[in-house]
């Protein structure tokens, strides 16, 4: 029987976003209030959550936070309506990060401030790409920077960047709405690839993407074009993608989440081909809709359940049936904790 545990933040404001390290033993989350703080929490040997630093990062509120794997070390990625991400290395203990208290401490070692708009969402590449850092921005690009050297936190280039729902899209309905979320294919079988999440056009559409890196020409070419979300009444808007591990399926699995009027989570398919993936359909959850929507999606790490959250206060957990559709098995009321 799995057991809830409470981790209570050090600030008066709403948790935007947390992230995990690969091992599950360390939390960054990220706050917004008067002044945007990050705060980092580790696991003890009880399970309880102790905050270990504490730390005020941007000028406007941050959008979302992430772990690198520890091969690099210690390095969160955190991305801003300030239009940019910062990058945070930890080293050496103090009292710098939570007053009187001796811990870890961490340091900014780079701004990266090439976006136009606000960045919505950030993640490191799988740590077999090396270092390399993934920025969607309101701008309608997304950015993919590398560190030169992972000994060097504080040189970074901009490796590429491209336009992630551009007018010349084969889709008629295709404008140039802002990329607000993003996932990379996990499989170092595979090409690098990304999923992308995109704001509402005028039709109240949200696209999702799948981009591929062609190693021949050194650039990122779509792949393919999954089901939209939309909502034409209020707008719409992808709130989360998430692409989960691959165990050995000759698929992959795609998790989006949106502000639909109907059909808000939906899990797509994609057949692994020699040329590629090829859509094979989308499953769409219906028993998972909420009225303010689905913000967050993520998968456990086989791939085998997913978890959404949204406004209702409730975390919900989804596994696949031997039919191939997905079946809510757990529903954990936050209020319980």
């Amino acid at each position: 029987m799995a057991s809830l545990q409470a981790a209570t933040t050090g600030s008066s404001g709403y948790v935007k976003d947390l992230a995990f390290d690969v091992y599950g033993k360390r939390l960054a989350v990220v706050l917004s209030s008067l002044v945007p703080r990050v705060e980092v929490y580790d696991l003890g040997e009880t399970g309880a959550w102790r905050a270990v630093s504490s730390w005020a990062a941007h000028e406007q509120t941050i959008n979302a936070v992430a772990w690198a794997h520890p091969r690099f070390g210690q390095i969160l990625a955190t991305c801003s309506d300030d239009s940019t991400v910062e990058l945070w290395e930890e080293f050496g203990t103090g009292p710098g990060n939570l007053g009187a208290q001796s811990g870890p401490k961490w340091h900014k070692r780079c701004t990266l401030s090439d976006a136009k708009k606000p960045v919505k969402d950030c993640e490191f590449a799988p740590h077999h790409q090396g270092l390399k850092l993934a920025v969607a921005s309101m701008d309608g690009r997304v950015y993919l920077y590398e560190a030169l050297d992972v000994m060097n936190l504080a040189d970074w280039t901009l490796d590429s960047y491209f336009d992630a729902f551009d007018a010349g899209s084969r889709a008629p309905h295709a404008g140039s709405p802002g990329v607000r979320c993003l996932s990379w294919n996990p499989s170092r079988f595979d090409a690098p690839m990304l999923v992308l999440g995109g704001e509402g056009d005028d039709d109240g559409r949200a696209l999702v993407r799948v981009w591929t890196y062609a190693e021949a020409n050194k650039q990122w070419l779509m792949s393919a074009e999954l089901a939209t979300h939309s909502h034409p009444d209020c707008g719409c808007q992808v709130n989360d993608v998430a692409w989960a591990p691959n165990m050995g399926r000759s698929f992959h699995l795609i998790a989006s989440a949106g502000q639909d009027q109907h059909e808000q989570l939906k899990v797509h398919r994609l057949l692994r081909t020699a040329e590629g993936v090829v859509p094979d359909g989308t499953m769409a959850l219906a028993t998972a809709d909420q009225p303010q929507g689905i913000w967050r999606a993520e998968w456990n790490a086989t791939g085998t359940v997913l978890a959404t959250s949204g406004e209702e206060g409730v975390v919900r957990l989804w596994k696949s049936t031997f039919r191939g559709d997905f079946k809510e098995v757990k529903a954990v009321p936050t209020a319980a904790v």
